[in-house]
């Protein structure tokens, strides 16, 4: 008896260390040992939401109905969004209370939550988005409804200050006329398309599918659509995109267009875990890949033998789970593709590689679906399906062991077959795991490929005018990028675009395919006049245009426009109704009452701000005026602190915070937002003054030419040299002596580290431009022809 006890316990001695390590040979039964709260789940159960607390908490039903599909945890896991029906969209708290419907229970397109706070993006039917707070309060409309305009799929940035949208113009029975990906701000005070496409064009992309985002806000990913569901359903082209704009670049050539198929890691800018494979049968061909969204480098990590699905990070970036099975080849469906289906398994394997990857499950009775990571890294929670077409929910420790059941069923259950082996289970369930990464994306910036970094600089350079074309210059050589009308007036570059008035219209010249726009028209107006001013980031133009009255009365409209969608500021009277002044017999003639019309200062979209100045009259450059865009009235209008009025237009710095305007023998340096308060005198040589001031895009340092003269002067005042003012150090030093004769700045390249100088030669009369370097005071020659007019610099830095 005491060696056969003796046996016994050597036996279970040896079996000890290798039920551990999870081996499943032996029939060895495991102690249970209790896990720790997992969080919460919502899932459907007879077309009903119920909640449960993971992992032993009391299922709670929380509709009655039936009719219910897509919970949605908010992120305290407070609130939940689901579907109702096929077009309702309800909100209610986790315990089922204050219920209540999206849209006044009207149909609703896509919803989704902000990933930081319990706030609903959802667009309105197809026409109109709008944000809310999960109790109904503070309901904001992003983009407002357009005739023939559609929004499709919306996706927030992961920092929660943006969200991407897809959008479509259609009129009624015909092909799109523009398809193509923009965000709106969180607030909706800026908007400005990411990418477009025009159907018309062949060579461009047809159509978006959108993807979402990558870690740290900073690309976009989608699809082409390939203008056909079914070619898409057979796999797409997918793209990364910069979210502050650039050039699309392809990182697979064929993924299909499931959510579980891309998914961007959450702690890494640089890795993105797809599947990539032709062909809709989700059981062949299908390999998972890391992706670069920076420089399109990918790394696979399955073998060609396996068809793989669902792709799921842990928390720390170290591990991933995904669903993995036997390649079966082009079974087509039926019973073969069934049989192949439920050999589905779990697996996790390391980042690097190494060591392999571990199964988890390998129970002949199940097909294992869509992997998904506890808070702590610990756990995996997944749908099985069996052979009775039976959904479940399970847990299993990441490490192996024992799979736990969570929820025995999930009704309406889906079938096997799902859309060609792939099932939506995001449409039965969602797990609030408590989970809110915040990472810090601070030190790390995506590393570009020369390639792309050459296709940026397509659309960079100093743009300039010869017999009425525009051309671009850069380092990759000159390009024609088109023809401009003889009477364009008004010609006013941008980061992105130029902008142009012609035919009582305001347009916009493309430079990266030389196509043009009309953005506003103003037919009726009679004597017009405009001023015309981009956003700090391009994407939208400030416009002031001014107009005569049939009474004698000087209006200026004041808005801002990005092509499609139109805001008036206000509506100002520069002059009065009454008889316009006689001439007297000679001059000088003294300014009329009032102001001539008005010149944009700056215009930070973001901000949502506008500052202005009048011209002419006798009110010129008399005040500053300061417009809220988001609430469309004046917030301030300051008067100069001095009865010396500048005698050139102040002008502002990017991020709208500093005045620089001139006076006799000094240069003074104003806050924006409180004119008559503190000021910097800048003090200049005597007998000279400051001409072309121009701030450099991040607001630290104003350039410009000195002059001779104590004032500007009818006659030509010779320029003495190039300076610039450091914001930090408040001090002015000197770049270049003696520049020209006759001397203009073109303002700064977008990187801020030189500024473009047009020169006037005293004695050939030929005209040079340069790119000056303002650490080095370096001078580099761009080798425009003769003739040519400088527009000034455009596009990316």
């Amino acid at each position: 008896m005491k060696k056969c006890t003796f046996l016994l316990l050597t036996l279970l001695l040896l079996l000890t260390p290798v039920a551990c390590q999870g081996t499943l040979e032996v029939g060895v039964e495991r102690a249970y040992t209790p896990m720790p709260n997992l969080g919460k789940l919502a899932y459907v159960q007879g077309g009903d939401i119920w909640v449960k607390a993971l992992p032993d908490g009391e299922p709670q039903r929380l509709t009655t109905d039936g009719r219910n599909s897509e919970p949605r945890w908010s992120p305290s896991g407070q609130w939940l969004a689901f579907r109702k029906g096929d077009y309702q969209v309800w909100v209610m708290g986790a315990d089922g209370s204050a219920s209540h419907p999206l849209n006044e229970g009207a149909a609703v397109g896509a919803f989704a939550w902000a990933p930081t706070d319990d706030r609903l993006a959802y667009v309105v039917g197809d026409k109109e988005l709008q944000t809310v707070d999960a109790d109904g309060s503070a309901q904001t409309v992003l983009v407002l409804q357009s005739p023939f305009g559609k929004i499709g799929q919306i996706a927030w940035s992961p920092d929660g200050e943006w969200i991407a949208y897809e959008w479509q113009e259609q009129e009624a029975g015909q092909p799109p006329t523009y398809q193509g990906l923009l965000k709106v701000s969180a607030d909706g005070k800026s908007r400005m398309p990411i990418y477009p496409a025009y159907p018309s064009k062949p060579s461009e992309i047809r159509g978006f599918h959108l993807v979402g985002w990558t870690a740290g806000s900073y690309f976009l990913l989608f699809q082409d659509d390939m203008g056909s569901a079914s070619l898409l359903a057979d796999g797409a082209p997918l793209y990364a995109i910069p979210a502050d704009d650039g050039t699309p670049v392809q990182l697979a050539d064929s993924v299909l267009a499931y959510s579980d198929f891309v998914v961007p890691k959450a702690t890494d800018l640089t890795q993105v875990a797809v599947i990539v494979g032709s062909y809709r049968g989700a059981w062949t061909n299908k390999a998972l890949q890391f992706l670069n969204p920076a420089t399109g480098e990918a790394t696979t990590l399955t073998s060609a033998d396996v068809a793989v699905s669902s792709p799921s990070w842990s928390p720390d970036g170290q591990k991933i789970a995904y669903v993995a099975m036997p390649d079966r080849g082009d079974l087509g469906g039926g019973e073969p593709a069934r049989q192949a289906l439920m050999q589905r398994r779990l697996w996790v394997a390391n980042v690097d590689g190494e060591p392999q990857a571990q199964q988890l499950t390998n129970d002949l009775n199940y097909r294992d679906e869509r992997p998904l990571w506890s808070a702590d890294g610990k756990h995996i929670l997944f749908a099985r399906l069996n052979a009775g077409n039976q959904a479940s929910l399970w847990v299993i420790p990441a490490a192996g062991g024992e799979p736990l059941q969570m929820v025995k069923e999930l009704t309406p259950a889906p079938e096997w077959f799902g859309y060609y082996g792939h099932i939506d289970w995001d449409g039965l369930f969602d797990w609030w795991t408590g989970l809110h990464q915040t990472a810090d994306y601070s030190a790390l910036s995506p590393t570009m490929t020369p390639t792309q970094e050459k296709d940026l600089s397509i659309t960079s350079g100093v743009l300039y005018l010869k017999e009425g074309i525009a051309y671009l210059l850069n380092e990759d050589g000159e390009r024609r990028i088109g023809p401009l009308p003889e009477d364009a007036g008004h010609l006013t570059p941008g980061p992105r675009y130029l902008a142009y008035v012609q035919d009582n219209r305001i347009w916009i010249l493309n430079p990266s395919d030389g196509t043009t726009d009309t953005l506003l028209e103003f037919h009726d107006l009679v004597g017009q006049d405009f001023d015309l001013c981009w956003s700090t980031d391009g994407s939208t133009l400030a416009y002031a245009v001014t107009w005569s009255g049939p009474d004698g009365s000087r209006k200026v409209g004041l808005g801002i426009t990005d092509g499609y969608e139109h805001r008036v500021a206000d509506t100002l009277i520069a002059r009065s109704a009454g008889p316009t002044p006689t001439l007297p017999p000679e001059p000088p003639m003294p300014p009329e009452p009032g102001f001539a019309s008005l010149r944009i200062l700056g215009f930070d979209l973001v901000a949502g701000k506008l500052l202005v100045t009048p011209v002419g009259g006798q009110e010129h450059l008399s005040w500053v005026g300061t417009y809220d865009l988001c609430k469309g009235e004046p917030m301030r209008k300051q008067p100069w602190p001095t009865a010396v009025v500048p005698p050139l237009i102040p002008v502002l710095s990017p991020d709208l915070t500093l005045l620089a305007a001139t006076q006799p023998g000094e240069l003074q340096i104003y806050r924006a937002d409180n004119i008559g308060a503190d000021w910097i005198y800048v003090e200049l040589p005597a007998e000279t003054h400051v001409m072309w001031p121009c701030w450099s895009p991040d607001s630290q340092r104003l350039a410009y030419l000195l002059n001779e003269g104590a004032t500007p002067g009818l006659d030509v005042s010779p320029a003495l040299g190039l300076w610039v003012w450091e914001s930090k150090s408040n001090q002015a030093r000197q770049l270049l002596p003696a520049v020209s004769p006759e001397a203009v700045l073109r303002g700064w390249t977008a990187d801020g580290q030189a500024v473009v100088l047009e020169m006037l030669d005293g004695i050939s009369r030929q005209v040079t431009v340069s790119l000056v370097e303002v650490d080095t005071s370096r001078s580099r020659l761009i080798p425009l022809p003769q003739d040519s007019r400088v527009l000034g610099w455009i596009g990316n830095s």
